[in-house]
């Protein structure tokens, strides 16, 4: 798994090209946690052709910058369109709750998963 943190994308596809791993050769990961709290800025085309990941973790509630940005979840699901994807969201806020649309999970074929809110905060991931 990769946890982003506040990581740039220029670094981490450095660091993986520098690992041998490229677009042609992507690295296999079990879970991706997007750096910055899903901010745009934090996820480029580029490092998501480097890994091979249908799994995304977003940890924010949304209040101080409003992530995860739009931009950063589409690119997730533009990346690899033809197999399913699922989203992790640690908050049911108003920007991670744009996401669970029906019509939407149909057309890019992912699932959302969010806490339960009649349970304990968060939730468990499985990897």
């Amino acid at each position: 798994m990769i946890l982003g943190a506040d990581a740039h994308p220029t670094r981490i596809a450095a660091t993986l090209a520098s690992k041998g791993y490229s677009a042609n050769n992507p690295l296999k990961v079990d879970l991706f946690k997007l750096c910055h709290h899903g901010s745009k800025r934090n996820l480029s085309p580029e490092l998501l052709t480097m890994l091979d990941c249908t799994r995304f973790a977003i940890s924010t509630n949304g209040t101080r910058h409003g992530h995860p940005d739009a931009e950063a979840i589409a690119r997730v699901l533009a990346n690899d369109p033809e197999r399913p994807k699922t989203l992790y969201f640690n908050s049911s806020h108003a920007q991670a709750g744009l996401w669970s649309d029906e019509t939407l999970q149909v057309a890019w074929r992912y699932t959302c998963v969010y806490p339960d809110p009649l349970g304990k905060p968060g939730i468990d991931i499985d990897i």
